[in-house]
Protein backbone atom coordinates (compact mmCIF):
# COMPACT_ATOMS: atom_id res chain seq x y z
CA UNK A 1 0.00 0.00 0.00
CA UNK A 2 2.90 2.32 0.79
CA UNK A 3 4.53 1.61 -2.59
CA UNK A 4 1.36 2.26 -4.52
CA UNK A 5 0.91 5.64 -2.76
CA UNK A 6 4.40 6.98 -3.62
CA UNK A 7 4.06 6.96 -7.44
CA UNK A 8 0.69 8.57 -7.08
CA UNK A 9 2.24 11.45 -5.19
CA UNK A 10 4.96 11.77 -7.85
CA UNK A 11 2.39 11.90 -10.63
CA UNK A 12 0.49 14.61 -8.79
CA UNK A 13 3.62 16.75 -8.45
CA UNK A 14 4.42 16.30 -12.16
CA UNK A 15 0.86 17.24 -13.03
CA UNK A 16 1.13 20.35 -10.87
CA UNK A 17 4.36 21.36 -12.60
CA UNK A 18 2.91 20.65 -16.02
CA UNK A 19 -0.20 22.72 -15.34
CA UNK A 20 1.83 25.82 -14.50
CA UNK A 21 0.80 28.50 -17.05
CA UNK A 22 2.55 31.80 -17.90
CA UNK A 23 0.97 34.87 -16.28
CA UNK A 24 -2.00 36.15 -18.25
CA UNK A 25 -2.02 39.69 -19.65
CA UNK A 26 -4.48 41.95 -17.89
CA UNK A 27 -7.93 42.22 -19.40
CA UNK A 28 -8.61 45.32 -21.52
CA UNK A 29 -10.61 46.77 -18.65
CA UNK A 30 -7.55 46.46 -16.41
CA UNK A 31 -5.13 48.24 -18.79
CA UNK A 32 -3.95 51.74 -17.97
CA UNK A 33 -6.27 54.42 -19.40
CA UNK A 34 -5.08 56.73 -22.18
CA UNK A 35 -3.85 59.99 -20.69
CA UNK A 36 -5.32 63.07 -22.37
CA UNK A 37 -2.79 65.82 -21.71
CA UNK A 38 -5.08 68.41 -23.30
CA UNK A 39 -7.99 67.96 -20.92
CA UNK A 40 -9.10 71.25 -19.36
CA UNK A 41 -11.96 72.54 -17.20
CA UNK A 42 -15.23 73.45 -18.89
CA UNK A 43 -15.74 77.12 -19.75
CA UNK A 44 -19.54 76.89 -19.74
CA UNK A 45 -21.54 79.02 -17.31
CA UNK A 46 -25.24 79.50 -16.44
CA UNK A 47 -25.23 82.92 -18.15
CA UNK A 48 -24.18 81.49 -21.53
CA UNK A 49 -27.64 81.63 -23.20
CA UNK A 50 -27.97 85.37 -22.48
CA UNK A 51 -24.36 86.14 -23.40
CA UNK A 52 -24.77 84.24 -26.66
CA UNK A 53 -27.78 86.35 -27.64
CA UNK A 54 -25.95 89.57 -26.77
CA UNK A 55 -22.90 88.37 -28.71
CA UNK A 56 -24.79 87.77 -31.94
CA UNK A 57 -26.79 90.96 -31.51
CA UNK A 58 -23.61 93.04 -31.19
CA UNK A 59 -22.06 91.15 -34.12
CA UNK A 60 -25.06 91.91 -36.36
CA UNK A 61 -25.00 95.58 -35.36
CA UNK A 62 -21.26 95.71 -36.03
CA UNK A 63 -21.75 94.37 -39.55
CA UNK A 64 -24.34 97.04 -40.36
CA UNK A 65 -22.13 99.81 -38.97
CA UNK A 66 -19.00 98.64 -40.81
CA UNK A 67 -20.74 98.36 -44.17
CA UNK A 68 -22.41 101.73 -43.63
CA UNK A 69 -19.13 103.45 -42.78
CA UNK A 70 -17.40 101.93 -45.81
CA UNK A 71 -19.40 104.11 -48.21
CA UNK A 72 -17.73 107.21 -46.84
CA UNK A 73 -14.16 105.91 -46.93
CA UNK A 74 -11.50 107.18 -49.32
CA UNK A 75 -9.34 105.47 -51.91
CA UNK A 76 -6.47 103.35 -50.62
CA UNK A 77 -2.97 103.74 -52.06
CA UNK A 78 -3.12 100.08 -53.14
CA UNK A 79 -6.26 100.64 -55.21
CA UNK A 80 -4.19 101.89 -58.15
CA UNK A 81 -2.65 98.44 -58.48
CA UNK A 82 -5.58 96.41 -57.18
CA UNK A 83 -8.14 97.85 -59.59
CA UNK A 84 -5.85 97.25 -62.56
CA UNK A 85 -5.22 93.68 -61.38
CA UNK A 86 -8.95 93.14 -60.89
CA UNK A 87 -9.72 94.14 -64.48
CA UNK A 88 -6.98 91.90 -65.85
CA UNK A 89 -8.21 88.97 -63.79
CA UNK A 90 -11.76 89.47 -65.04
CA UNK A 91 -10.40 89.44 -68.60
CA UNK A 92 -8.34 86.29 -67.93
CA UNK A 93 -11.34 84.36 -66.61
CA UNK A 94 -13.69 85.91 -69.15
CA UNK A 95 -11.51 84.75 -72.06
CA UNK A 96 -10.78 81.36 -70.43
CA UNK A 97 -7.10 82.18 -70.15
CA UNK A 98 -6.55 83.65 -73.62
CA UNK A 99 -5.88 87.15 -72.23
CA UNK A 100 -2.64 86.55 -70.32
CA UNK A 101 -2.05 90.09 -69.04
CA UNK A 102 -2.78 88.95 -65.46
CA UNK A 103 0.10 86.45 -65.48
CA UNK A 104 2.90 89.03 -65.44
CA UNK A 105 2.42 92.55 -64.06
CA UNK A 106 5.79 94.26 -63.51
CA UNK A 107 4.18 97.38 -62.03
CA UNK A 108 3.53 96.29 -58.46
CA UNK A 109 4.18 92.58 -59.11
CA UNK A 110 0.48 91.99 -58.63
CA UNK A 111 0.61 88.58 -60.30
CA UNK A 112 2.47 87.34 -57.20
CA UNK A 113 -0.68 87.98 -55.15
CA UNK A 114 -3.73 85.77 -55.10
CA UNK A 115 -6.81 87.28 -56.73
CA UNK A 116 -9.69 86.27 -54.46
CA UNK A 117 -10.78 89.80 -53.53
CA UNK A 118 -10.14 91.17 -57.03
CA UNK A 119 -12.01 88.36 -58.77
CA UNK A 120 -15.07 88.57 -56.50
CA UNK A 121 -15.36 92.37 -56.57
CA UNK A 122 -14.34 92.58 -60.23
CA UNK A 123 -17.12 90.29 -61.42
CA UNK A 124 -19.61 91.92 -59.02
CA UNK A 125 -18.84 95.32 -60.55
CA UNK A 126 -19.02 93.90 -64.06
CA UNK A 127 -22.45 92.40 -63.40
CA UNK A 128 -23.64 95.71 -61.94
CA UNK A 129 -22.19 97.67 -64.88
CA UNK A 130 -19.82 99.82 -62.79
CA UNK A 131 -16.50 101.14 -64.12
CA UNK A 132 -13.44 102.32 -62.12
CA UNK A 133 -14.41 105.90 -62.91
CA UNK A 134 -17.71 105.43 -61.05
CA UNK A 135 -17.92 106.00 -57.30
CA UNK A 136 -20.18 102.94 -57.04
CA UNK A 137 -17.32 100.77 -58.33
CA UNK A 138 -15.23 101.66 -55.29
CA UNK A 139 -18.23 101.42 -52.97
CA UNK A 140 -18.60 97.77 -53.95
CA UNK A 141 -14.93 97.16 -53.16
CA UNK A 142 -15.07 99.00 -49.84
CA UNK A 143 -18.30 97.31 -48.73
CA UNK A 144 -16.74 93.93 -49.56
CA UNK A 145 -13.66 94.85 -47.56
CA UNK A 146 -15.86 95.88 -44.61
CA UNK A 147 -17.67 92.55 -44.68
CA UNK A 148 -14.38 90.67 -44.67
CA UNK A 149 -13.17 92.86 -41.81
CA UNK A 150 -16.30 91.83 -39.93
CA UNK A 151 -15.51 88.17 -40.66
CA UNK A 152 -12.02 88.64 -39.18
CA UNK A 153 -13.47 90.29 -36.06
CA UNK A 154 -16.14 87.61 -35.68
CA UNK A 155 -13.66 84.74 -36.00
CA UNK A 156 -11.31 86.37 -33.48
CA UNK A 157 -14.22 86.67 -31.03
CA UNK A 158 -15.35 83.08 -31.63
CA UNK A 159 -11.78 81.93 -31.08
CA UNK A 160 -11.78 83.69 -27.69
CA UNK A 161 -15.16 82.13 -26.90
CA UNK A 162 -13.83 78.67 -27.69
CA UNK A 163 -10.92 79.18 -25.31
CA UNK A 164 -12.54 81.04 -22.42
CA UNK A 165 -16.31 81.14 -22.91
CA UNK A 166 -18.96 83.55 -24.18
CA UNK A 167 -17.98 86.35 -21.81
CA UNK A 168 -14.46 86.42 -23.26
CA UNK A 169 -15.87 86.19 -26.78
CA UNK A 170 -18.18 89.16 -26.20
CA UNK A 171 -15.35 91.23 -24.74
CA UNK A 172 -13.13 90.43 -27.73
CA UNK A 173 -15.92 91.33 -30.15
CA UNK A 174 -16.53 94.72 -28.51
CA UNK A 175 -12.82 95.56 -28.26
CA UNK A 176 -12.25 94.74 -31.93
CA UNK A 177 -15.28 96.76 -33.05
CA UNK A 178 -13.98 99.73 -31.04
CA UNK A 179 -10.44 99.45 -32.43
CA UNK A 180 -9.94 102.52 -34.68
CA UNK A 181 -6.99 101.02 -36.54
CA UNK A 182 -8.62 97.73 -37.46
CA UNK A 183 -12.03 99.23 -38.20
CA UNK A 184 -10.45 101.93 -40.35
CA UNK A 185 -8.49 99.38 -42.36
CA UNK A 186 -11.61 97.24 -42.72
CA UNK A 187 -13.29 100.03 -44.65
CA UNK A 188 -10.73 100.37 -47.44
CA UNK A 189 -7.74 98.00 -47.23
CA UNK A 190 -8.07 95.48 -50.08
CA UNK A 191 -4.96 93.45 -49.20
CA UNK A 192 -4.47 93.16 -45.46
CA UNK A 193 -8.12 92.87 -44.41
CA UNK A 194 -9.10 90.01 -46.76
CA UNK A 195 -5.92 88.21 -45.69
CA UNK A 196 -6.77 88.79 -42.02
CA UNK A 197 -10.25 87.39 -42.61
CA UNK A 198 -8.91 84.21 -44.21
CA UNK A 199 -6.21 83.84 -41.58
CA UNK A 200 -8.56 84.23 -38.59
CA UNK A 201 -11.15 81.98 -40.21
CA UNK A 202 -8.48 79.30 -40.56
CA UNK A 203 -7.19 79.75 -36.99
CA UNK A 204 -10.63 79.63 -35.35
CA UNK A 205 -11.86 76.63 -37.32
CA UNK A 206 -8.52 74.88 -36.86
CA UNK A 207 -8.94 75.15 -33.09
CA UNK A 208 -12.60 74.08 -33.31
CA UNK A 209 -11.75 71.04 -35.44
CA UNK A 210 -8.94 69.90 -33.15
CA UNK A 211 -11.10 70.54 -30.06
CA UNK A 212 -13.62 67.97 -31.29
CA UNK A 213 -11.31 65.42 -32.85
CA UNK A 214 -11.68 62.64 -33.83
CA UNK A 215 -15.27 63.69 -34.68
CA UNK A 216 -15.16 67.35 -35.79
CA UNK A 217 -18.18 69.22 -37.06
CA UNK A 218 -18.56 69.41 -40.82
CA UNK A 219 -19.22 73.14 -40.59
CA UNK A 220 -15.82 73.67 -38.98
CA UNK A 221 -14.11 71.50 -41.60
CA UNK A 222 -15.68 73.61 -44.35
CA UNK A 223 -14.70 76.80 -42.51
CA UNK A 224 -11.12 75.58 -42.12
CA UNK A 225 -10.79 74.76 -45.82
CA UNK A 226 -12.35 78.12 -46.76
CA UNK A 227 -10.07 80.05 -44.41
CA UNK A 228 -6.95 78.32 -45.71
CA UNK A 229 -8.03 78.93 -49.29
CA UNK A 230 -8.91 82.61 -48.82
CA UNK A 231 -5.66 83.38 -46.98
CA UNK A 232 -3.52 81.83 -49.72
CA UNK A 233 -5.75 83.34 -52.43
CA UNK A 234 -4.78 86.80 -51.12
CA UNK A 235 -1.02 86.47 -50.65
CA UNK A 236 1.63 83.76 -50.55
CA UNK A 237 2.02 84.21 -46.80
CA UNK A 238 -1.19 82.21 -46.60
CA UNK A 239 1.01 79.12 -46.76
CA UNK A 240 1.74 79.65 -43.06
CA UNK A 241 -1.66 78.39 -41.79
CA UNK A 242 -1.14 75.19 -43.80
CA UNK A 243 2.12 74.55 -41.94
CA UNK A 244 0.47 75.44 -38.63
CA UNK A 245 -2.34 72.98 -39.33
CA UNK A 246 0.08 70.11 -39.84
CA UNK A 247 2.14 71.00 -36.76
CA UNK A 248 -0.78 71.54 -34.39
CA UNK A 249 -2.66 68.47 -35.63
CA UNK A 250 0.38 66.25 -35.02
CA UNK A 251 0.90 67.68 -31.52
CA UNK A 252 -2.81 67.41 -30.72
CA UNK A 253 -2.95 63.77 -31.84
CA UNK A 254 0.12 62.89 -29.76
CA UNK A 255 -0.91 64.74 -26.59
CA UNK A 256 -4.60 63.80 -26.58
CA UNK A 257 -4.18 60.10 -27.31
CA UNK A 258 -1.48 58.98 -24.90
CA UNK A 259 1.80 59.93 -26.56
CA UNK A 260 3.52 57.28 -28.67
CA UNK A 261 0.77 54.78 -27.82
CA UNK A 262 -1.54 56.87 -30.01
CA UNK A 263 0.06 55.50 -33.18
CA UNK A 264 -1.26 52.03 -32.36
CA UNK A 265 -4.82 53.32 -32.70
CA UNK A 266 -5.23 53.10 -36.45
CA UNK A 267 -8.87 54.19 -36.46
CA UNK A 268 -8.19 57.51 -34.72
CA UNK A 269 -5.04 58.10 -36.78
CA UNK A 270 -7.07 57.59 -39.96
CA UNK A 271 -9.68 60.15 -38.85
CA UNK A 272 -6.98 62.72 -38.10
CA UNK A 273 -5.30 62.13 -41.46
CA UNK A 274 -8.54 62.39 -43.43
CA UNK A 275 -9.64 65.57 -41.67
CA UNK A 276 -6.31 67.39 -41.84
CA UNK A 277 -5.12 66.29 -45.28
CA UNK A 278 -8.62 66.67 -46.73
CA UNK A 279 -9.09 70.25 -45.54
CA UNK A 280 -5.52 71.16 -46.51
CA UNK A 281 -5.93 69.89 -50.07
CA UNK A 282 -9.38 71.49 -50.40
CA UNK A 283 -8.03 74.84 -49.18
CA UNK A 284 -5.07 74.71 -51.56
CA UNK A 285 -7.26 73.89 -54.56
CA UNK A 286 -9.64 76.71 -53.62
CA UNK A 287 -6.74 79.18 -53.54
CA UNK A 288 -5.50 78.07 -56.95
CA UNK A 289 -8.91 78.73 -58.49
CA UNK A 290 -8.51 82.45 -57.70
CA UNK A 291 -4.82 82.78 -58.63
CA UNK A 292 -3.99 82.41 -62.34
CA UNK A 293 -0.22 82.76 -61.81
CA UNK A 294 -0.24 79.89 -59.31
CA UNK A 295 -2.35 77.76 -61.66
CA UNK A 296 0.48 77.79 -64.20
CA UNK A 297 2.65 75.75 -61.79
CA UNK A 298 0.56 74.82 -58.73
CA UNK A 299 3.38 73.41 -56.63
CA UNK A 300 6.14 75.79 -57.69
CA UNK A 301 4.70 79.27 -58.22
CA UNK A 302 3.22 79.84 -54.73
CA UNK A 303 6.70 79.17 -53.32
CA UNK A 304 8.25 81.44 -55.96
CA UNK A 305 5.86 84.21 -54.94
CA UNK A 306 6.70 83.68 -51.28
CA UNK A 307 10.43 83.97 -51.95
CA UNK A 308 10.00 87.05 -54.18
CA UNK A 309 8.41 89.05 -51.37
CA UNK A 310 11.75 89.07 -49.56
CA UNK A 311 13.22 91.08 -52.47
CA UNK A 312 10.46 93.67 -52.87
CA UNK A 313 11.15 97.25 -51.86
CA UNK A 314 8.21 99.19 -50.48
CA UNK A 315 7.89 102.95 -50.20
CA UNK A 316 4.79 104.26 -48.48
CA UNK A 317 4.46 108.05 -48.28
CA UNK A 318 2.09 109.48 -45.69
CA UNK A 319 1.23 112.98 -44.50
CA UNK A 320 2.96 114.00 -41.28
CA UNK A 321 0.42 113.75 -38.42
CA UNK A 322 -2.35 113.05 -40.90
Amino acid sequence: MAKSGKPKSNRQSQSAVGSKQPPKSPAPSQQLPVINRLERPSVESPSDPLLRKIFWGVAALGLVILVGLSFGSGINADDKFQVDYSQKLVNWYGTFGKDTAALNIPDGNMHLYGGFFEVVTGFANKMLGFEPTNLAYHNVRHASSAMLGWVAILCAALFAQLIAGWRAGLMTLIIMLLSPRFVGDSLMNPKDIPFAAGYMMAIYNMAAVLERMPNPRRWNLVGLAAGLGIALAIRAGGLLPFAMLGLFAALHFWLKNGGFAAFSNGNVLKKYALAIIGTGVAGYVLALLFWPYALQAPLKNPLVALSKFADLEVKIRVLYEG
